[in-house]
């Protein structure tokens, strides 16, 4: 699959035939179908192939049309909808022109940033982009704005790409957003940067800032980072869902014991379930049961992922999925997804019939995930067949445990994840499969 233009005609050669209504119907249907592809990678029931296979598959060949169209539909189209356009058009038209071979759109593009009505969606659209935007990203982020310089900040890690000197220039920065951003990047730059960042984004106030270096410090082995995720824990501090993940992911028999316990608090309850669903050892498959037999269908979707069954053989739901509750929590531009939050009519005989094997065959210490004994394979695998909810967290694990050498970026186009977890045999010698405490000492 690829998003490469038809060659350019001869200089010589009359400008073809445009039929315009062909290549505003290629415009709708991307507009479309971009909107459908960034709701199939939060579904809880699309995995990557679902993804790859459906919507986006059908959206590219509707970009490849619009790309085909050349410079006049560029103009007459796309340049207009970067400023008023629907966040499907406005990262359409950002995606198209950057990706195009005629000429070089960046300059109007990003141009465009400080005056359209949908930024994020304008960087969303050049975080997929195809060609090399990063140079033009680093001449305009002085000039910017502290949101968009946030903002260009997580469109170059999510491209994997080395920040540089911009990170640099927010040392002396104390906004929330850009300081969070910041240690984001910094997991594709020199260790040395790295780390001190993260120092730093640990003695940080801000719960967003604070989570940053969680996510990039365990990734980097830094060990005060996972220490300070077991403090947060053990005080209950505001906002612990990365906490708890990476306890459930990477702690001992005393961590998953915190989460239990957090089990009895309602306000915490649907947070320390969901990160039960991570952890698959036997004492969190047996919490999540017992929370599941009593009704709780908050416990269905961690069941799921844990035993590779899908939700809809664990409950009957009374009405659309939802994220968890976010009132007052820190905006955050790369948070581990929440729960998915789901009401219905729990079932019980699926569940029940797995784990009468399953339990059987698990070892003292072993877990489980998408049904399989969890390994660096199992892992790799759930992330091809987990839904997207689940697949934020599970390439943070593979991320961690191979100390950043595997670093998946769920919301890439397919092929670019898939090439990356392609990388994994290079790698696996460098995979720690014990709790996180044991490779914790930079």
């Amino acid at each position: 699959m690829s998003l490469a233009p038809s060659p350019s005609p001869p200089e010589s050669s009359a400008p073809p035939v445009i039929l315009w209504d062909v290549v505003e119907e290629h415009f709708q249907e991307a507009d479309f179908l971009w909107t459908q592809r960034e709701r199939s990678l939060r579904a809880p029931d699309q995995s990557l192939a679902d993804v790859a296979e459906g919507d986006e598959y059908r959206l590219v060949a509707h970009l490849e049309g619009l790309l085909h169209a050349g410079p006049r539909a560029a103009e007459r189209l796309l340049l207009p909808a970067l400023r008023e356009g629907l966040p499907g058009e406005v990262a359409v038209a950002a995606l198209c022109l950057l990706a195009s071979e005629d000429r070089d759109w960046s300059g109007a593009v990003l141009s465009t940033l400080p005056e359209t009505e949908q930024p994020a969606a304008l960087l969303a659209g050049l975080a997929l982009c195809p060609g090399a935007v990063e140079p033009a990203l680093r001449e305009c982020f002085p000039a910017l704005e502290t949101p968009f310089q946030a903002q260009v900040l997580d469109v170059l890690a999510f491209r994997r790409a080395d920040p540089g000197a911009l990170l640099e220039s927010t040392r002396t920065r104390d906004e929330p957003a850009v300081v969070a951003a910041a240690l984001r990047a910094a997991r594709f730059t020199h260790p040395d940067t790295t780390l001190a960042l993260v120092g730093r984004g640990l003695a940080h106030g801000h719960p967003l800032v604070r989570d940053a270096a969680l996510v990039t410090g365990c990734i980097f082995g830094h060990r005060e980072a996972w220490l300070r995720c077991r403090r947060i824990v053990e005080q209950t501090e505001p906002f612990p869902r990365q906490a708890l993940m990476a306890l459930a992911m990477g702690g001992e028999a005393r961590d998953l014991s915190m989460l239990q316990e957090l089990l009895s608090r309602s306000d915490l309850r649907d947070e320390a379930l969901w990160a039960l669903g991570f952890a698959g050892r036997l004492a969190a498959i047996e919490s999540l049961l017992t929370w599941l037999r009593a009704g709780e269908p908050a416990a269905a979707a961690p069941l799921a992922l844990v035993s590779g069954l899908s939700v809809e053989k664990l409950m009957v739901p009374s009405g659309q999925q939802e994220d968890a509750p976010a009132e007052d929590e820190p905006e955050s531009g790369a948070a581990l997804p929440g729960p998915v939050m789901m009401k219905g009519t729990v079932l019980l005989q699926a569940i029940e019939t797995w784990w009468k094997v399953a339990g059987a065959r698990l070892p003292t210490g072993g877990r489980y995930l998408c049904g399989r004994p969890w390994s660096l394979e199992s892992l790799l695998t759930a992330l091809e067949e987990a839904p997207g909810p689940w697949r934020p967290g599970l390439a943070w694990e593979l991320a961690v445990r191979t100390r950043g050498s595997i670093q998946v970026e769920p919301r890439a186009w397919s092929w670019e994840q898939r090439g990356v977890l392609g990388t994994a045999a290079r790698h696996a010698p460098r995979f720690q499969a014990g709790p996180f405490a044991r490779f914790m000492s930079a």
